[in-house]
Parts: C-alpha cells; sequence; structure tokens
C-alpha cells in the first residue's frame, strides 16, 4: 500500500496536528488534577497519622519538666534527702457539745474519748531515714526506704522514696544493678509527670555504670 503523501506531512498538517494538541492538553490537564489529587490525599494521611501518633504517646511523654524540679534533679544527694516529704497527719475529730436538756436537767455524761489522729507511717519512716542518713548510716536509710516500697507502694511518696533509693545505692553502696531495679520501679508506680524524666536519666545513669 502506497501512501499519497509521506506519514510526516500528514501528522504535521494542520487539522491533525491541532486535534493531537487538543488531546495532549486534556491528557496532561487530567494528570495534573489526579497527581493533585493524591498529593493532598496523601498529605491529609499522613497529618492523621501524626495526630494518631501524638495522641498515643501524649501519657509517655508528659508535659516538660518544671523548673523547680529540674532545679531539684540537680541537688546533690545530701539535699534531696533534707527535701523529702513531712508527716502527714490527719486532725483529730473534735466532739460537739451536746444542747442542755429542755425540761430536766440530764444526768451526767460519761466523758467520750476522742480517737487519736491516723498515724502518717510513711512520713515517719522518712523522719527515720532522715536520721539515719545524718547520721552516716546510708545502709539503714536504704533499708528504710526499701521497706516503703515494698508495703506502701500505694502512697503517692514512694516514688520519690525509691528515686532517692537508688541515688544511694549508685552513689553510696556502688550497688548499679540494684539502683537501676529501684528507678524500674518507681517508673512502674505512675510517678508524678515532672519525676518522670529524672527517673529515667537517673535509670540511664545506672544502667551505665553497670556496664563498666
Amino acid at each position: 500500500m502506497i501512501l499519497p503523501r509521506p506519514v510526516k506531512s500528514v501528522l504535521t498538517d494542520g487539522p491533525v496536528d491541532a486535534a493531537v494538541s487538543r488531546g495532549w492538553s486534556y491528557v496532561q490537564r487530567k494528570r495534573r488534577r489526579r497527581d493533585n489529587v493524591r498529593r493532598g490525599v496523601l498529605a491529609v494521611s499522613c497529618l492523621l497519622l501524626a495526630a494518631s501518633v501524638g495522641w498515643a504517646l501524649r501519657p509517655y511523654l508528659g508535659p516538660p519538666a518544671k523548673p523547680a524540679v529540674a532545679a531539684a534533679a540537680a541537688l546533690p544527694l545530701d539535699a534531696l534527702v533534707k527535701e523529702l516529704p513531712k508527716v502527714q497527719g490527719r486532725a483529730p475529730a473534735v466532739q460537739r457539745p451536746l444542747p442542755p436538756a429542755a425540761v430536766a436537767p440530764a444526768a451526767p455524761q460519761q466523758p467520750v474519748a476522742i480517737p487519736d489522729p491516723e498515724l502518717d507511717v510513711v512520713g515517719a519512716l522518712l523522719e527515720s531515714v532522715r536520721d539515719a542518713y545524718d547520721a552516716g548510716n546510708s545502709a539503714r536509710a536504704a533499708v528504710l526506704l526499701q521497706e516503703i516500697a515494698e508495703k506502701h507502694e500505694e502512697d503517692p511518696r514512694a516514688a520519690q522514696a525509691l528515686y532517692v533509693l537508688g541515688l544511694i545505692q549508685l552513689d553510696k553502696t556502688k550497688d548499679p544493678k540494684g539502683a537501676a531495679k529501684s528507678f524500674t520501679h518507681a517508673l512502674e508506680l505512675q510517678p508524678p509527670p515532672e519525676l518522670v524524666p529524672v527517673l529515667w536519666q537517673a535509670l540511664e545513669r545506672a544502667q551505665g555504670a553497670r556496664g563498666r
């Protein structure tokens, strides 16, 4: 079969070239719209993924450490022991006086025994920790702090007691393995958010001392 004129001249002909150009422009516009849609979907997916990851990690990250906590973390062990929480005793119940009788005087009332305020065991143990540490008996202070961790771990002061115990084990008794265990136990007790980064730093320090 012989074409009446060269193929090139047919393709470059005015009507054919215009139709091809229009078709190619349409294809390009369609590709751009499709790419824009894909980019938009990808951007929205990335934002949703970042939001979900941030929400999932929110309980673990916690708020940034307060300046007071950062300053407390830089204190030496002696100052940390002195800053242990004090005794938190409950006020004794007050017995209200009974109103006088309307007709005849009432019989003499028996004295009402007022119950003693509930003893703050953890506070008393912390006081003993301070006394033992001031006397240079770090071993007894560690035993008392360990008692708080074992028998009163529901108390909100137990995490701080374990932190001080870990520092004593790390700096005084040279027991980095026991210190790492104490710091880990403190993190398991859901300590105050401002204490979490301090505990993680102390745990990394204890683990590094174990590797040496």
